[in-house]
């Protein structure tokens, strides 16, 4: 198994979504997605910091051998699971009430599922919010967003190569400032969705 296997399956063992595996171990979202898509090989640097916040084993990750969790975790345990964002569980919430039995019986998931997203148990998938989010008749990028999960647009600009070399080339951007000037521009216009609303409720 490659390193940039070896990631795939600590990202799924946690649970997390890439945006938020970044954020827990300061790799930033686009560097990530570079080792998982094999364009770029993982630093030693990176590397530490993804074993320091996980308490995962680095000659693990490294070469694949000796044990996944470092000796001093007792169990699985001890790998934080992180449940969906709390703005998120928030809007949720709201967009949920009154909603009656038979809308629930029009999504793929069941009900019990979503009390368990409102409770902070578990995550949805990215096609579950996007569904929700269709549903509800909601904005998809606000949705996308609220979840930690990068909205459509901007997902498509960090997953072509050509686009990301013309921003670090023509922009002199590193992937952090990439990152930051992406959830920033997403903040901006999730903002600016809001002052619309209140504008049409006037």
């Amino acid at each position: 198994m490659s390193i940039k296997n070896r990631l795939k399956s600590l990202i799924d063992i946690l649970g997390l979504r890439i945006t938020d595996f970044s954020r827990k171990t300061g790799v930033p979202y686009q560097t990530l997605m570079n080792y998982l898509n094999g364009t770029r090989q993982p630093t030693t640097e990176n590397l530490q910091k993804i074993s320091i916040h996980t308490n995962i084993n680095l000659n693990w990750l490294l070469t694949g051998e000796g044990e996944m969790l470092k000796s001093d975790a007792v169990n699985t345990d001890k790998i934080e699971s992180a449940g969906m964002p709390q703005d998120f569980i928030d809007k949720l919430k709201d967009d949920l009430r009154n909603k009656d039995d038979s809308f629930f019986a029009s999504l793929s998931m069941s009900k019990d599922r979503i009390l368990d997203v409102l409770l902070g148990k578990v995550n949805l998938k990215r096609v579950e919010v996007i569904e929700l989010a269709r549903k509800l008749n909601r904005s998809l990028d606000e949705y996308m967003y609220l979840a930690g999960y990068v909205p459509d647009v901007f997902d498509r600009v960090l997953k072509n190569p050509k686009m990301m070399e013309s921003l670090r080339t023509a922009g002199n951007l590193t992937d952090q400032e990439i990152d930051q000037a992406i959830y920033a521009f997403a903040d901006v216009m999730k903002r600016f969705e809001k002052d619309q609303k209140l504008k049409k409720k006037k």
